[in-house]
């Protein structure tokens, strides 16, 4: 009897682990609620470094079986970029010097001569959030790779369709919740942000562990905090409509920041509350 009982506790446990690891992964599965077939959620690093890039074996294979990729932005659409350039410049003749303290903009413009051979003179006028992008490669020095450019590399050899699961100006609209002095203010955190934080996202996303992943985003700063409602979880919400529009329609591959993915308000967690069946796929 007592073999018995903990046969059956030992079970139990095995069962739990696996349950422990099942919620964590990058590729999930999006079945169930009238579906009749398939689509797949995959979680992404915008960008990475090159020696840090890995696509998981089932990835291709899934986005085989699905008939179209939807990244957060059609990226293989010319007109994104013209689009965002109108979204790029700030309001009212603002300029970088006039939300930067003195010896910060110095530091900063330096950063950009040195980095991008461009000084701050014309690149001031562009909201801190879009610069950002430029200090991102630069800061984490190392050649990169998109994980969004080279799906749609992939989705393009498998001749499938390509759409975003949201506009240009739905991210506009988003980013710009975000303050101007806020924005700013993040621009020079991430040229000070520390090597270690960058090694625990990339570990915490090549472990494929999405619950560590969330919780780093957790513990970001408050200014973060204060702006997750738009940058998260209004977006998560709206995606969850989209997601269940798209694969109503034909099986669909999804390819949106890691982030997006754990959490109460995570894609996850909607999808499920939803009607819809998320398994992890390993």
């Amino acid at each position: 009897m007592k073999k018995t009982a903990f046969l059956a506790f030992f079970l139990l446990v095995l069962r739990f682990v696996d349950a422990q690891q099942q919620e964590n992964a990058l590729l999930w599965r999006i079945s169930g609620n009238g579906l009749e077939k398939s689509s797949y959620l995959f979680g992404t690093i915008h960008l990475l470094c090159k020696q840090d890039f890995f696509l998981p074996p089932a990835v291709p294979t899934a986005l085989q079986e699905c008939q179209r990729l939807v990244t957060e932005l059609n990226l293989s659409d010319p007109t994104v970029f013209l689009q965002a350039m109108h979204g790029i410049a700030m309001p009212n003749g603002k300029h970088l010097k006039d939300l930067l303290a003195a010896t910060d903009y110095a530091r900063l413009d330096k950063f950009f001569r040195d980095s991008v051979g461009l000084d701050l003179t014309f690149l001031g006028i562009v909201k801190p959030i879009f610069l950002s992008w430029l200090v991102t490669p630069r800061a984490i020095n190392c050649p990169t790779v998109s994980y969004e450019v080279e799906l749609i590399k992939i989705a393009k050899q498998q001749q499938k369709e390509i759409a975003g699961i949201e506009t240009v100006a739905d991210q506009l609209k988003a980013l710009d919740a975000i303050s101007l002095e806020q924005q700013a203010a993040l621009l020079m955190q991430l040229l000070d942000q520390p090597s270690d934080q960058i090694s625990q996202l990339i570990n915490a996303y090549k472990n494929q562990d999405i619950s560590a992943l969330y919780q780093l985003i957790q513990q970001s700063d408050a200014a973060f905090k204060e702006y997750q409602q738009s940058l998260l979880v209004q977006r998560n919400r709206n995606w969850v409509e989209r997601i269940a529009h798209f694969s109503a329609e034909k099986p669909t591959f999804y390819a949106v920041g890691a982030g997006h993915l754990a959490g109460e308000e995570g894609l996850i967690h909607l999808l499920r509350k939803k009607g819809f069946v998320v398994e992890a796929v390993y």
